[in-house]
């Protein structure tokens, strides 16, 4: 196996997607945007189960339009630990 057939048929998009996913959730846990958005949503643990699960549906589903799945999911899991 030569380098030029590992650039010719690796799926590189892939590599930077779950890349840059994981730079954003290191990025949010070092900054602390992860405990803070986590602290912020305490407010949210007079609520029931099921509002609380509505309420992180929507943001999630928000957050999904602007980036990726994956980064998403690198970014939030983070928070909701924090939450816990």
């Amino acid at each position: 196996m030569t380098w030029q057939y590992i650039q010719e048929h690796f799926p590189w998009n892939v590599i930077l997607l779950v890349g840059g996913g994981l730079a954003i959730s290191d990025g949010a846990n070092k900054s602390g945007l992860s405990a803070w958005v986590g602290d912020q949503l305490f407010a949210l643990n007079s609520l029931s189960q099921e509002a609380i699960l509505a309420i992180l549906l929507v943001i999630i589903s928000c957050a999904t339009e602007v980036i990726s799945n994956s980064a998403t999911i690198s970014l939030v899991t983070p928070i909701l630990i924090a939450l816990v």
